[in-house]
């Protein structure tokens, strides 16, 4: 604890406080300029995050099944429904529904098993023999043993490859779990109100068989040929082609059906111009957001007299005017950077390209720009817009996608959008965190350095005008002591 002025009778601590504020503007202004760096790393992270929006979308215009769908319906929903590809042909389809796709399944003779019980009291020696279930897929082994014998064989290395152990002093549960969690293409499971062992494969179609073997299927179960029962495939008629597929959700002609019961409908396929429409007016206007964002940073005024606020300026201020304080003082300090500059210049030339194609340019289709002064802010003439879809939606694709003899907008968009984020995050890092090997990474670790050394150099510059006064209050006092030895010298004379 220090307690100046006793000597002396100066407020030696208010004189310290003044000293100290002075040797104390440097580092006010390393804290400044750290400031201002984050600032310019939250503004470079909102602009790169609008970039990456725009440049998912613009992707995602280059591939026709995203651009070109088809939209469509049926007439009976409980029989069928669909969905086209872009490579679909416009058009009715009758579908005749004649039989569904079933899997196949077997059923175990009369049991009565008691659940609760261990398989081993349940299937006594029928456990000693491993078992195999095979569908369509990869034939599946099970091996029962008890858990201390499992143990035993992993410790020894002996665990046969390929084989799924099961405790056979568990539940039946607990084997159905392993079954039905297996690679074995099965369902099973056990009905106590039927007395009865199920088993379903996880597939449809004739190819999906359900074999079994073992002793617990063949003679525990009585699973064989009299209660089996082979999947079999749907049987559906489409404008006079009869198709026998495997499932009931299938492709056929580039249309996907999902087939519900027997009966028949009508699927009708067509352009669905609305969802294209839609993607352009997302271009512009994922495109206008980003643009306005980078105009609005590049013209924004910076305001020199209002340097961040130190925390001992914000101590003497209300939180409304530290909130119009810095208002002023974060702005601009993106004013002209050659960045954002070359990225907006690098979009807006994009939206100039003209493509090999049958439409050339953005124009064509009712996207432009109006007044300069907006910046290369884009508009939409709907009504052409929607004309050129109606006319030629592939060539309206082609326009943003491109073709074999031309890249499309969308291409060059993408490409131009990835070289300013790349940019960007050269400078600031690409995420919200501030990456330590970005230019304002490096800037803000250096400052920080400097900061740390100037706080240890104020530290020592304190405690030396803290000596420098205690000697002073020392000589003071010894000074006003020997003054006071005098008087009462010469008072005694």
């Amino acid at each position: 604890m220090r307690i100046g002025g006793i000597g002396s009778g100066m407020d030696t601590e208010a004189m310290l406080e003044q000293l100290m504020e002075a040797e104390r503007m440097p580092l006010d202004r390393l804290q400044q300029q750290k400031q201002v760096l984050e600032w310019q790393h939250e503004d470079y992270r909102q602009i790169n995050s609008k970039m990456l929006s725009f440049r998912n979308s613009v992707s995602d215009m280059r591939f026709s099944n995203n651009m070109l769908r088809r939209s469509t319906t049926s007439s009976d929903e409980s029989v069928v429904t669909a969905s086209a590809s872009s490579n679909a042909q416009d058009g009715n389809y009758n579908v005749n529904v004649k039989s569904l796709a079933q899997r196949s399944f077997a059923q175990s003779s009369e049991l009565n098993l008691e659940e609760g019980k261990p398989l081993t009291e349940l299937f006594g020696e029928s456990l000693e023999e491993n078992i195999t279930i095979q569908t369509s897929g990869e034939k599946v082994t099970f091996s029962f043993k008890t858990s201390s014998e499992i143990e035993e064989l992993k410790e020894n290395g002996e665990l046969e490859q390929g084989v799924l152990y099961v405790d056979k002093e568990g539940s039946l549960d607990e084997f159905l779990r392993t079954v039905n969690n297996s690679e074995a293409g099965v369902h099973m499971f056990y009905d106590s109100s039927e007395g009865r062992m199920f088993i379903n494969s996880t597939e449809t179609g004739a190819d999906n068989t359900i074999d079994v073997s073992g002793s617990l299927f063949i003679d525990a179960l009585g699973i064989n040929e009299d209660n089996t029962e082979t999947g079999k495939n749907a049987s559906v008629n489409i404008n006079g082609f009869n198709i026998n597929p495997q499932g009931n959700d299938f492709e056929f002609g580039g249309i996907n059906y999902s087939i519900k019961s027997i009966g028949t409908a009508t699927a009708s396929v067509g352009r669905d111009n609305d969802h294209l429409f839609d993607q352009v007016k997302g271009f512009v206007d994922e495109y206008n957001k980003v643009l306005l964002s980078l105009n609005g940073k590049l013209n924004e005024p910076l305001h020199r007299d209002y340097p961040p606020l130190t925390d001992e300026q914000k101590r003497h201020l209300s939180d409304r005017e530290i909130e119009q304080w810095e208002e002023l003082s974060r702005s601009g300090h993106l004013r002209n950077d050659s960045i954002l500059s070359r990225s907006a210049t690098n979009i807006r030339r994009v939206i100039s390209t003209q493509v090999d194609g049958d439409f050339r340019t953005l124009s064509q289709i009712g996207i432009e720009t109006r007044d300069y002064r907006e910046g290369g802010v884009l508009h939409i003439d709907e009504q052409k817009l929607r004309d050129a879809i109606e006319e030629n939606p592939r060539g309206v694709f082609e326009l943003f996608a491109g073709n074999e003899n031309s890249d499309g907008i969308a291409s060059e968009m993408r490409t131009n959008l990835r070289r300013g984020m790349d940019q960007i995050g050269n400078r600031a890092g690409s995420s919200d965190n501030i990456d330590r090997q970005s230019f304002i990474g490096r800037s803000m670790r250096d400052i920080d350095d400097r900061i740390d050394r100037m706080e240890d150099r104020l530290a020592r510059v304190e405690q030396r005008y803290w000596d420098q006064f205690t000697a002073m209050e020392s000589a003071l006092y010894e000074m006003y002591s020997q003054g006071d030895w005098l008087q009462q010298q010469l008072m005694s004379m």
